[in-house]
């Protein structure tokens, strides 16, 4: 059984297990931008976008399209659905 999600920025970093502040310090940027963009606060520069792109190992257009996975119970690990991601969005 599938889920269809839409992967947000917030999703992705939680998916890869890192911090905010970890991301901002790769980015070059305050662990508030980056919240701030996850919030929908603040635009994606192209820029930001490919950055975060390849902190999260997904391609720039991709991010904000969504994904089947399989269904996973509590406790599996977000790793598991990492895996699971198809690189083809859902037409």
């Amino acid at each position: 059984m599938y889920q269809i999600i839409n992967p947000d920025l917030k999703t992705l970093r939680k998916i890869k297990d890192y911090s905010a502040e970890e991301v901002a310090r790769r980015c070059g940027v305050s662990p508030q931008t980056i919240y701030s963009l996850e919030k929908y606060k603040t635009q994606i520069s192209i820029p930001m976008l490919k950055m975060l792109a390849e902190i999260y190992g997904i391609a720039p257009e991709d991010i904000f399209l969504p994904y089947k996975v399989d269904i996973v119970s509590k406790e599996e690990d977000f790793e598991k659905v990492q895996n699971q991601l198809e690189k083809t969005p859902i037409q």
